[in-house]
């Protein structure tokens, strides 16, 4: 270490320790001869070891300052080797870095952090335009040094790297947990000018919150839910800078400083005051052609508008840890933008888990959809702008019901999703799968008509109608797949054939009671689900190639169980 009062290269005389890092230790020098403060950082080869990556990642940052020239980038002033130590002279920059500011001060003023925003976005677009780009990839408050003239700089490139076309993924993380964005953590790609974005998305969010990501509930939330008074637009900028995909980022710095210059356009008082001004300008124009293509611009604008703030919310709920916060957030996208399909994959991605969706996840889902007093549910604004989309969901949402959630309620709450694929009746979805809702329908019904009814004076459960639970079951049965199929087919294909088996096996006694049911009709639907026929050799070829073989050994289990059921059933009629 280098000590108090003593004197590098002759020139600079070390005054005190001022900062200490992964890769090294900060000192306060001053030039003898000029009088001026100079950095001093000095990083100690040993203590580097065989460590090469460390070793790359000095020499890495020392060329990266050397060829940079930016006013919120410290001046490298010379590089020296002193024994076993490379000591980096540096401009020194006099300020308070903003991890301190927050500490003292809380959060700050919204227009302070929109100029601190200006700034890193303009220095990043430096980074990035240098041949090959530079890319940060340690942005945070710690380190951004504000000046006394509310100019910034930031410091420390030790985990700075230049971008290279085609290059390999980042095989480390390099920047600080919470900070660095998902695609830094080694194997999710190559750090790019999104990457940048996504850190400064975070810094913003923390210094305008005074939430650390570092600490609980350590994930981004919308701004204004810590502070109400904050506004909409810079609300939006910071979700979208920080959404998990680097494709839905904002894609360079020039895009975020557009969205920076026009944050007032969020807010409603704004859009008013624009309509009006549009509005008398088409009066006085007396225009119908200008009328019109104003209308559309205004329409058009608020628009992108509610799409960018849904998007903001989609990453929270995407995001959110319990399933409360991520309800609230869905249902605030899909009140900005219930047309948007990405929304609804998104639920089912989350809620629709095979194995995992219970009554929980349901009461859940139907909280997210219930409509506020006076409003258009959000399923009908889906359905008018896209029915195929509509239909889609709400078919696997069903599935979910049938076969995930199961049993009983399971099929019983399934019924109300396959009817709305019915009734939307959409020439684009298709005709297949709304063939299987109509069967899946009708099973649904059957149960909610019939199974769980009150017990008779007998004590034996009212079970009527077996013969039309018959007809269900070999309707659903009639479904076509072979080797050719994809694996979606041979998905459904798995489902069928293990709910007829599950059925026989179960109802078996009560299916031979109806007239209308006789033993080889159920013996014929296991032989086609058990592949003893043309039909059932092909599905079982389709499901061999693409099912995994302790699925299909349930499979024939279940069946061989259903064989049995329904031959005991038969000989003690």
């Amino acid at each position: 270490m280098l000590k108090t009062g003593e004197l590098v290269d002759g020139k600079y005389k070390i005054l005190n320790k001022i900062g200490q890092g992964g890769n090294g230790i900060v000192y306060l020098a001053i030039h003898e001869q000029l009088g001026k403060k100079r950095a001093v950082k000095e990083i100690r080869i040993e203590s580097l070891g065989k460590n090469e990556l460390a070793r790359q990642r000095i020499l890495s940052e020392i060329e990266i300052l050397k060829n940079l020239e930016h006013p919120c980038l410290p001046e490298i002033i010379d590089v020296k080797v002193s024994g076993d130590s490379v000591l980096i002279i540096m401009e020194y920059i006099e300020g308070m870095n903003l991890k301190d500011r927050l500490s003292r001060h809380g959060p700050m003023g919204e227009e302070e952090v929109i100029n601190i925003a200006f700034q890193l976005t303009e220095v990043l677009a430096y980074l990035h335009s240098r041949k090959p780009p530079v890319i940060y990839r340690d942005l945070k408050p710690s380190n951004i040094i504000i000046r006394k003239d509310g100019r910034i700089s930031i410091i420390d490139f030790g985990a700075a790297r230049q971008f290279h076309v085609g290059g390999e993924e980042d095989t480390v993380c390099l920047g600080t947990r919470g900070y660095a964005a998902p695609e830094q953590y080694g194997g999710k790609g190559q750090t790019d000018e999104r990457s940048d974005i996504y850190c400064l998305g975070v810094t913003l969010y923390h210094l305008v919150t005074g939430k650390s990501p570092e600490e609980p509930p350590y994930y981004i939330c919308p701004i204004r839910e810590w502070n109400p008074d904050l506004s909409e637009g810079l609300e939006a900028v910071i979700g979208k800078c920080t959404i998990a995909n680097p494709e839905e980022r904002y894609q360079s710095c020039e895009e975020l400083i557009y969205a920076l210059r026009h944050l007032q356009e969020w807010e409603v008082g704004y859009r008013k005051k624009e309509k009006i001004k549009t509005g008398l300008f088409l009066v006085l124009s007396l225009g119908v052609i200008l009328c019109f293509s104003g209308s559309i611009y205004l329409d058009k604008a608020q628009r992108i508008c509610r799409q960018q703030l849904a998007c903001s919310y989609l990453n929270y709920a995407e995001r959110a840890v319990g399933d409360e916060e991520a309800a609230s957030n869905y249902k605030k996208a899909l009140m900005l933008y219930p047309e948007w399909k990405k929304i609804y994959v998104s639920l089912q991605n989350r809620f629709i888990r095979p194995g995992e969706f219970d009554m929980e996840d349901a009461a859940v889902l139907i909280g997210i959809f219930q409509p506020e007093e006076g409003k258009v549910p959000v399923l009908e604004t889906y359905k008018t702008k896209d029915k195929k989309g509509f239909c889609d969901f709400c078919y696997k949402i069903g599935i979910g019901y049938f076969y995930y959630l199961g049993g009983v309620e399971g099929k019983k709450g399934a019924g109300p999703w396959f009817h709305e694929v019915i009734k939307a009746d959409s020439s684009s979805f298709p005709a297949s799968k709304e063939k299987r809702a109509k069967i899946y329908f009708n099973i649904s019904e059957y149960y909610r008509n019939f199974v769980g009814k009150e017990k008779d004076q007998s004590g034996e459960m009212k079970m009527d109608n077996y013969g039309d639970f018959y007809q269900a079951l070999h309707g659903l049965n009639q479904f076509y797949a072979d080797k050719n199929s994809p694996a979606s087919d041979a998905a459904a294909a798995f489902l069928i054939s293990k709910e007829i088996a599950v059925e026989i096996r179960t109802y078996a006694r009560e299916l031979l009671q109806d007239k209308k049911v006789e033993y080889i009709m159920l013996k014929k639907e296991l032989d086609i689900i058990g592949g003893k026929t043309e039909r059932g050799r092909k599905r079982m070829e389709c499901m061999e190639l693409h099912r995994t073989r302790e699925e299909m050994d349930e499979l024939r289990e279940i069946i061989k169980e259903a064989e049995k059921q329904l031959l005991l059933a038969y000989q003690t009629k």
